[in-house]
């Protein structure tokens, strides 16, 4: 592949070369914007241009702005769409020029002094992509057998494992397993109150529960009894013992959720159904990720029986036993026992939400950062009918974009983490620097993400965003959280 390297720096110019030679790459010069365009105009033009701004007679942006014009484009059939993929380099890194360079759709920006190996890993990155996935898996969920076919058959030729699945349920459970198991290293644990994060499972829950005139009560004689524990992982636990109980229990029924102490040292959960029960034979199967013991819920819900294995993992980093009681046709019932601890949970830090005309607001302006066409619609159409105003970007440099253009209309972002061409922490360090050059309020700036490892909230809040939630996302979380954000109140830093 062809690099084309412009810049009036002779000795930039064979830095870059030697860089992109010993990567494999043939390079071709020129020393100004104008030189470039003569190079571009050829029969055989490059795949690639690393274009310096600040030149004489014609600088990079202008020299980009030419070649994207019909005139040039006509050379670059070999390039997707016929625009031909430009990295800049300056060295004079800012935020009008960061902007400006994505307008004019860059693949990158780099500054100068820029370390060794920063250009040939930023050209491998547009021209190799296939290098990238090597070795990884995707997850190809589609209802069709022949659509998933023709989509495993093309990703195992680009070099990836396959793993199938032929709904969101079944896909959801899979990548939630696949979560406990990456977590290589003991989870986090930090004394928390237990019934916490029940509570925040029966709320988030309530609303399916609900659809199906179920009641859960959940009884607390303990009056906050602390473990020591990892909240995200423990919420997932609860989430999936009680969305089972929900699917399970007919309509109109009853879940029970007690806490209770038991001796010595120890305090026991249950979680009590009135529902179908499990058959005897398939009970010791139940925590088996490679023992299908799926079967549909009452209302005909459906689901892998995946989730049960992936209670298993998270107890077991607890050290926490779970026990099964269960009739068919009578009900089931999960007993946790968890040890007591006398440490006092630790003080979570307290900032100010934004204040003034935008959280007055009962009609808000939200910019939404998402790739993922479904979660785009299930988000906008929360927002939407509770009344407020979403501007969508596919991905963080078009967030940005749309961000800094604007800053005074937009009341809040919710940022996903995973996107192309710019992922949400970079957005989103790029967000508070253009904030903090053009002095400029903060806007709050919430993860969606479908990350819950130990470690990432804090990555998220270190980066300069407000809060954190995990998907699949829940309207009621989400509009608690706009709520939060936009009411003027001191709130708490926290994850969901």
């Amino acid at each position: 592949m062809k690099i084309l390297v412009v810049d009036d720096s002779r000795m930039i110019r064979q830095t870059i070369r030697k860089e992109l030679e010993d990567g494999g790459y043939e390079v071709i010069e020129a020393k100004n914007g104008l030189e470039g365009l003569a190079r571009l105009a050829t029969p055989s033009p490059p795949d690639l241009i690393t274009l310096d701004i600040e030149m004489p007679k014609l600088n990079g942006f202008d020299t980009c702005q030419k070649f994207r014009g019909e005139r040039y484009s006509r050379f670059f059939s070999h390039c997707p769409d016929n625009r031909m993929p430009v990295i800049f380099v300056t060295g004079n890194d800012t935020m009008e020029d960061r902007k400006r360079g994505f307008q004019l759709e860059a693949a990158d920006f780099i500054s100068k002094p820029f370390p060794k190996g920063a250009i040939l890993s930023a050209v491998n990155k547009v021209l190799k992509p296939a290098q990238l996935v090597q070795g990884m898996t995707a997850l190809v969920v589609d209802d069709s057998g022949v659509a998933r076919h023709i989509v495993c058959e093309y990703l195992r030729r680009e070099g990836l494992a396959i793993i199938q699945a032929e709904d969101g349920l079944e896909a959801l459970e899979i990548l939630d397993l696949s979560k406990a198991k990456a977590e290589q290293t003991e989870l986090k644990m930090d004394p928390i109150v237990l019934s916490q994060v029940i509570q925040t499972s029966v709320n988030s829950l309530g609303q399916m529960a609900a659809g199906k005139s179920q009641t859960i009560q959940l009884q607390d004689p303990c009056e906050g009894a602390i473990i020591m524990g990892n909240a995200s992982g423990l919420g997932r636990v609860f989430n999936n013992l009680l969305s089972n109980a929900i699917k399970f229990t007919p309509d109109n029924g009853t879940i029970h959720l007690t806490i209770e102490p038991s001796p010595p040292g120890n305090i026991q959960v249950r979680v009590v159904d009135t529902g179908i029960g499990i058959s005897e034979d398939k009970i010791p199967y139940l925590f088996d990720q490679f023992t299908s013991t799926s079967q549909s819920g009452t209302s005909g819900e459906v689901g892998t029986g995946l989730g049960m294995s992936i209670v298993k993992e998270i107890l077991e980093k607890h050290g926490v036993p779970i026990e099964v009681e269960s009739k068919t046709g009578k009900g089931t019932c999960f007993t946790l026992t968890f040890p007591l601890t006398d440490e006092a949970p630790i003080d979570k830090p307290v900032v100010s939400a934004p204040s003034g005309p935008a959280a007055e607001k009962k009609q808000l302006n939200i910019l939404l950062a998402e790739d993922n066409p479904v979660n785009q619609k299930l988000a906008e159409k929360m927002l939407t009918k509770s009344g407020h105003r979403v501007t969508v970007a596919g991905n963080g440099k078009e967030a940005f974009l749309k961000y800094s253009d604007s800053p005074e209309k937009i009341d809040l972002i919710f940022m996903d983490i995973q996107m192309p061409e710019m992922d949400g922490l970079e957005s989103t360090r790029t967000i508070r620097a253009f904030e903090k050059e053009k002095d400029v309020p903060k806007v709050p700036i919430v993860a969606m993400t479908g990350q819950a490892m130990d470690g990432d909230r804090e990555k998220c809040l270190e980066t300069g965003m407000n809060d954190y939630i995990v998907k699949p996302i829940n309207k009621t979380i989400v509009l608690d959280i706009v709520e939060k954000w936009t009411s003027g109140a001191p709130q708490e830093i926290h994850s969901i």
